[in-house]
């Protein structure tokens, strides 16, 4: 499980000028990211989050989300594994944003969370 707050996507347009977009959970709420890992002996633990179709709502912005659990079917993908994933059927928040990726790096003093 990738546990996260928001996701975005990039909308149709020409490199370096697509508009973003801010995908988030309603009340704030986590998203749970189904996901996958196995240990790395160079790197340590590896994952990879798994994606899936777009919904109608979200196809003309992108062809393809994370896919999403309901808080309620964590316990079970965790048990069961991938082969359990269904539509996830709540309604995400949805807004234009500036790029993420053009945010300065955080400094040394910012990334020393331990």
């Amino acid at each position: 499980m990738i546990p996260a707050s928001l996701f975005y996507e990039w909308g149709p347009g020409t490199a370096g000028k697509k508009q973003a977009y801010e995908f988030s959970a309603p009340g704030d709420d986590y998203l749970w990211i189904a996901g996958v890992w196995e240990p790395n002996p160079d790197f340590g633990p590896c994952y990879s989050m798994i994606t899936t179709d777009a919904p109608p709502v979200m196809a003309p912005i992108h062809d393809r989300r994370p896919a999403l659990l309901a808080s309620d079917e964590v316990d079970a993908y965790l048990r069961s594994g991938p082969w359990i994933l269904h539509p996830y059927l709540q309604e995400l928040h949805v807004a234009p944003c500036a790029s993420p990726l053009k945010a300065k790096p955080a400094g040394p003093q910012q990334q020393e969370l331990f």
